[in-house]
Protein backbone atom coordinates (compact mmCIF):
# COMPACT_ATOMS: atom_id res chain seq x y z
CA UNK A 1 0.00 0.00 0.00
CA UNK A 2 2.89 2.61 1.38
CA UNK A 3 4.44 1.70 -2.25
CA UNK A 4 1.18 2.71 -4.07
CA UNK A 5 1.32 5.68 -2.47
CA UNK A 6 4.78 6.51 -3.28
CA UNK A 7 4.19 5.47 -6.63
CA UNK A 8 0.86 7.91 -7.24
CA UNK A 9 2.31 10.60 -5.27
CA UNK A 10 5.46 10.66 -7.87
CA UNK A 11 3.22 10.27 -10.84
CA UNK A 12 1.30 13.50 -9.85
CA UNK A 13 4.91 15.08 -9.34
CA UNK A 14 5.78 14.55 -12.60
CA UNK A 15 2.96 15.74 -14.32
CA UNK A 16 2.88 18.56 -12.10
CA UNK A 17 6.36 19.60 -13.53
CA UNK A 18 4.88 19.00 -17.00
CA UNK A 19 2.41 21.04 -16.90
CA UNK A 20 4.55 23.41 -15.44
CA UNK A 21 6.70 23.51 -18.12
CA UNK A 22 4.59 23.48 -20.70
CA UNK A 23 2.52 26.55 -19.61
CA UNK A 24 6.12 28.58 -18.67
CA UNK A 25 6.70 27.45 -22.40
CA UNK A 26 10.15 26.43 -21.77
CA UNK A 27 12.26 24.19 -24.56
CA UNK A 28 9.35 25.12 -27.33
CA UNK A 29 11.74 26.82 -29.53
CA UNK A 30 10.71 28.31 -32.90
CA UNK A 31 11.87 30.76 -34.94
CA UNK A 32 8.67 33.22 -35.65
CA UNK A 33 9.77 35.32 -38.17
CA UNK A 34 12.50 37.05 -40.14
CA UNK A 35 12.75 39.96 -37.74
CA UNK A 36 13.06 37.14 -34.82
CA UNK A 37 15.74 35.25 -37.25
CA UNK A 38 17.54 38.61 -37.45
CA UNK A 39 17.51 39.34 -34.23
CA UNK A 40 19.18 35.80 -32.76
CA UNK A 41 22.00 36.31 -35.33
CA UNK A 42 23.02 39.52 -34.46
CA UNK A 43 22.78 38.19 -30.77
CA UNK A 44 24.48 35.37 -31.43
CA UNK A 45 26.95 36.41 -33.31
CA UNK A 46 28.72 39.37 -32.28
CA UNK A 47 29.56 41.67 -35.30
CA UNK A 48 27.26 39.96 -37.82
CA UNK A 49 24.69 42.47 -38.92
CA UNK A 50 21.53 40.77 -40.36
CA UNK A 51 19.84 42.27 -43.49
CA UNK A 52 17.12 39.56 -44.08
CA UNK A 53 16.19 35.96 -43.50
CA UNK A 54 14.84 32.92 -45.02
CA UNK A 55 12.71 30.69 -42.29
CA UNK A 56 11.89 27.48 -42.91
CA UNK A 57 7.51 26.69 -42.78
CA UNK A 58 8.58 24.25 -40.05
CA UNK A 59 9.88 27.34 -38.23
CA UNK A 60 12.55 25.28 -36.76
CA UNK A 61 15.44 26.34 -39.17
CA UNK A 62 17.09 30.21 -40.57
CA UNK A 63 19.48 30.95 -42.74
CA UNK A 64 20.14 35.36 -42.50
CA UNK A 65 22.05 37.33 -44.86
CA UNK A 66 24.14 39.71 -43.53
CA UNK A 67 24.93 43.08 -44.82
CA UNK A 68 28.96 42.12 -45.56
CA UNK A 69 27.42 39.16 -47.91
CA UNK A 70 28.02 35.95 -45.10
CA UNK A 71 25.31 34.36 -43.89
CA UNK A 72 24.13 33.00 -40.05
CA UNK A 73 22.88 29.70 -40.52
CA UNK A 74 20.53 29.00 -37.15
CA UNK A 75 18.40 26.12 -36.33
CA UNK A 76 16.67 25.22 -32.69
CA UNK A 77 18.32 22.85 -30.84
CA UNK A 78 16.63 22.35 -27.48
CA UNK A 79 15.87 25.59 -25.64
CA UNK A 80 18.24 27.70 -27.28
CA UNK A 81 19.00 28.01 -31.03
CA UNK A 82 22.59 27.10 -32.66
CA UNK A 83 23.99 29.18 -35.06
CA UNK A 84 26.97 29.18 -37.81
CA UNK A 85 27.99 32.11 -39.50
CA UNK A 86 28.93 31.08 -43.28
CA UNK A 87 31.68 33.55 -45.46
CA UNK A 88 29.50 32.13 -48.26
CA UNK A 89 26.66 30.38 -49.48
CA UNK A 90 28.18 26.88 -49.82
CA UNK A 91 26.43 23.24 -49.38
CA UNK A 92 23.33 23.84 -50.38
CA UNK A 93 21.49 21.10 -52.56
CA UNK A 94 18.11 20.75 -53.34
CA UNK A 95 16.45 17.47 -51.75
CA UNK A 96 15.69 14.57 -54.31
CA UNK A 97 12.35 13.60 -52.15
CA UNK A 98 11.02 17.28 -51.82
CA UNK A 99 11.06 20.10 -54.65
CA UNK A 100 10.34 23.04 -51.70
CA UNK A 101 13.18 21.55 -49.36
CA UNK A 102 16.97 22.04 -49.39
CA UNK A 103 19.93 20.88 -47.52
CA UNK A 104 22.76 23.10 -46.16
CA UNK A 105 25.64 21.09 -45.25
CA UNK A 106 28.51 23.24 -44.39
CA UNK A 107 30.78 20.65 -43.12
CA UNK A 108 30.76 21.07 -39.47
CA UNK A 109 30.67 17.66 -38.13
CA UNK A 110 29.46 18.95 -34.55
CA UNK A 111 26.51 21.38 -36.39
CA UNK A 112 25.45 18.59 -38.55
CA UNK A 113 23.12 19.77 -41.51
CA UNK A 114 20.51 21.71 -41.89
CA UNK A 115 17.21 21.31 -43.61
CA UNK A 116 15.47 24.27 -44.82
CA UNK A 117 11.52 23.52 -46.06
CA UNK A 118 10.69 26.65 -48.07
CA UNK A 119 7.55 28.47 -49.44
CA UNK A 120 7.43 29.74 -53.22
CA UNK A 121 8.76 33.34 -51.54
CA UNK A 122 11.51 31.53 -49.91
CA UNK A 123 12.34 30.19 -52.88
CA UNK A 124 12.07 32.85 -55.10
CA UNK A 125 14.95 34.89 -52.08
CA UNK A 126 17.27 32.00 -52.36
CA UNK A 127 17.56 31.92 -55.72
CA UNK A 128 18.40 35.47 -55.64
CA UNK A 129 20.82 35.13 -52.93
CA UNK A 130 22.99 32.51 -54.43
Amino acid sequence: MDKLIVFAGSLLAILAVFGLVRWLRLGNMAIRDAHDACQMARQGLPGFAPLDAIISTDHMAALVKGADGSYALIKCHGAHPAMRAMPHLTGVQRSGLDDHAVRIDMGDRAFGAVWLALDKSGEDKLLTWM
